[in-house]
């Protein structure tokens, strides 16, 4: 009998256009006033909290396209297996080391590009949320562009196109997808704007990043 982690990963036909259909509906409906506002300014205006909101596309999506497939049988089955921690301990390190590992590198190469020790009171803040401290940041990015959209992506994303794609083609491709649903951002973010080009290779990190144990390999017969 599949367990409930089998279940949420095996998925119904039809199930991966439900779900970008609804992970990209939702967002660039959600973004659409701001793009509007954008276009008809000749200065971008400060990005508003509805952005933040925009973030939460993804998930959306994977409830949807998990209740498609099963039910609410099938949401329960999905969010077991997105929040699961079971695995081996091993990764535990690499999933605490490499934010600190990524640290370290930013910190030096700003030391060493800047000629001099980057300011650390500004560490964690963003111009986005004016006045928000470090903390509150951390929780409005955990709970959105974490959250929201990671429990898509690579929640369900990733491990239904690895049923049928290598993990490594299956990580590309959510890559991929995960630009274009970016795009309405490029028209009044001057974050995504001031990155242009370098949008592509922070895909290609991301495939890299995506590319995990937890991944199930691609079964014969699908």
């Amino acid at each position: 009998m599949p367990s409930a982690v089998d279940t949420a990963v095996a998925g119904r036909r039809g199930s991966v256009v439900v779900y970008l259909v609804v992970a990209f509906g939702f967002t660039w409906l959600v973004w659409a006033p701001l793009v509007v506002a954008a276009l008809g300014s000749t200065e971008l205006p400060p990005v508003p909290l509805i952005f933040f909101v925009g973030s939460f596309g993804p998930l959306a999506g994977a409830v949807a396209a998990s209740a498609f497939s099963g039910g609410w049988r099938g949401v329960r089955a999905g969010a077991l297996r997105t929040f699961s921690v079971r695995f081996r301990g091993v990764w535990w390190w690499w999933a605490l080391g490499m934010p600190i590992a990524y640290f370290l590198i930013g910190y030096l190469t700003a030391a060493i590009v800047a000629g001099g020790w980057p300011d650390m009171t500004q560490f964690g803040l963003t111009e986005k949320l004016p006045g928000w401290n470090v903390a509150a940041v951390a929780v409005v990015w955990i709970l959105t562009f974490g959250l929201g959209e990671e429990a898509g992506w690579r929640g369900w994303l990733l491990p239904h196109l690895a049923e049928r794609l290598s993990t490594f083609w299956a990580a590309l491709t959510v890559a991929g997808v995960w630009i274009v649903w970016h795009a309405p951002a490029f028209v009044f973010n001057p974050t995504y704007r001031e990155m242009g080009p370098g949008i592509i290779w922070r895909s290609r990190e991301r495939g890299g990043a995506m590319h995990s144990p937890r991944a199930p390999r691609k079964q014969r017969g699908h």
